[in-house]
């Protein structure tokens, strides 16, 4: 007799796709799970010249690349810059050339920790770092003009109980500087101290300090608020520039004495700068961080009710040109700072607020050295000038050839910068306000989180 074979019910007798989902899923968010808690148990990685620095910094440069910072550097260099600024990184550039006769480790980041009195170099530690360590400070003592060609070091015992183990050096051509490295763990730490500051004072209060029990875990550069954003909002670089909210505030109000700007400043909680080497641009990219207080005082000093693509007003043989974007009332505080030099362009940003219109201003310089100011109606703008109406727009120029030239590019007859812009014009133009002449583009613009800006040449 035939046995007589039911067939299996709907869904059963084999695996179903469903089960097969299910299983899958379950064991990928039980994977993720245990990921992310093993990565939230380990912590981030940074570092370790930055979890070896403290907070009590009144700056810090940290040197994300210090072999290629060196190049960067360099390259800054040979750009045209404010004497003041010119000053500060030729006081910088013998700690690159030393680094690398000196042959400290060149692969991982450093911190220079600013302090009255002197500065605290960090590294990480490696095998021969703190030998290297004394040939740096030996190779940074001749280029200040020592006389001595090898520095007496002597031991010495830290201030502090963890600190054993100190290296010192008394410069004798300037008895009142003085350097210590301390070795500790994963880290070297070398301190220039001047004035008769104690280079064991300074590594003290560069090291990080203990957590209370009210905020426990160490205070380091690695888990401080201010600077981790600082060092995001500018972006990946060779070299980052930190300004604490008081050292910040400082260095802002020496630009001006103007009461606005002061007002300003004080809403200022950081500043970040980046300096980034590209195979194709250098960039110098600066942050003012700010909180509720600072974004409406942005507001109000900035805000304008539209940004037009200004693409197709501006030639594409302009060697020069700038996009403002600013309230009237604005203009006239920032004409000191704003633009590349112009007759013109000083007098557009001067004219008194009735005579200019609220929306954008543009200005372009051609080869030959003329230029022209446009801005959309008819409203009287600066006087002495050759002045013509086209197609809505009020354009004020140098001499009629320029100014016809103008009219053909806004009548669609001549090529624009549109033709040309890549990502950092396009930008400019659409988004941001500033000016480019030549290699260099110089934009910013302001946020809810304060105020960007970016400079880029062209290599």
């Amino acid at each position: 007799m035939v046995e007589d074979k039911k067939s299996p019910g709907t869904g059963r007798g084999k695996p179903t796709l469903v089960a097969v989902i299910l299983a899958t899923a379950f064991v990928g968010s039980a994977t993720m799970m245990l990921w992310s808690g093993w990565q939230l148990y380990r912590g981030e990685t940074m570092p370790p010249a930055l979890t070896g620095t403290g907070t009590a910094c009144a700056w810090v440069l940290l040197v994300d690349e210090p072999a290629r910072a060196a190049e960067a550097w360099s390259v800054l260099q040979t750009r045209d810059l404010p004497p003041e600024t010119t000053a500060t990184l030729a006081a910088l550039t013998p700690l690159w050339q030393a680094s690398a006769k000196a042959g400290v480790d060149r692969t991982q980041a450093w911190t220079l920790c600013g302090l009255p009195g002197g500065a605290v170099l960090t590294m990480p530690a490696g095998p021969r770092q703190a030998e290297a360590a004394q040939v740096l400070v030996a190779q940074l003592a001749v280029a200040a003009g020592e006389s001595v060609a090898a520095l007496p070091w002597r031991h010495g015992a830290g201030a502090w109980q963890h600190q054993t183990n100190v290296d010192l050096w008394q410069s004798d051509a300037s008895p009142q500087n003085a350097a210590a490295i301390e070795k500790s763990g994963t880290i070297v730490r070398v301190a220039w101290s001047q004035a008769g500051t104690d280079p064991l004072d300074l590594l003290k209060r560069a090291t990080p300090s203990a957590g209370t029990t009210a905020k426990p875990g160490s205070t380091s550069l690695a888990t401080d608020q201010a600077f981790r954003a600082a060092s995001e909002r500018v972006g990946a670089g060779q070299v980052h520039l930190f300004l604490p909210a008081a050292t910040a505030r400082q260095w802002l109000g020496t630009l001006t004495s103007m009461k606005w700007w002061q007002n300003g400043i004080d809403q200022a909680q950081w500043l970040g700068v980046m300096l980034r080497l590209d195979d194709d641009r250098l960039r110098v990219h600066g942050h003012i961080g700010g909180d509720e207080s600072g974004g409406a005082w942005l507001k109000e000093a900035f805000d304008v009710q539209t940004l037009d693509d200004a693409a197709g007003w501006i030639a594409g043989d302009a060697r020069a040109a700038a996009i403002v974007r600013l309230p009237a009332k604005t203009r006239q505080q920032l004409s000191p700072w704003y633009g590349p030099p112009s007759q013109l362009f000083a007098a557009l940003l001067t004219t008194p607020v009735a005579d200019l219109p609220d929306n954008e201003l543009i200005w372009q310089q051609f080869a030959d050295g003329k230029e022209v100011a446009m801005w959309r109606g008819t409203t009287k703008g600066p006087s002495g000038w050759q002045r013509a109406q086209a197609s809505g727009w009020t354009l004020v120029g140098s001499d009629v050839a320029a100014i016809a030239r103008v009219k053909a590019v806004l009548a669609g007859q001549a090529p624009t910068v549109a033709d040309q812009a890549d990502r950092d014009r396009r930008r400019l133009l659409t988004h941001t306000q500033g000016w480019f002449r030549g290699p260099l583009q110089v934009d910013w613009v302001w946020t809810d989180t304060g105020l960007a800006a970016e400079a880029a040449w062209l290599r």
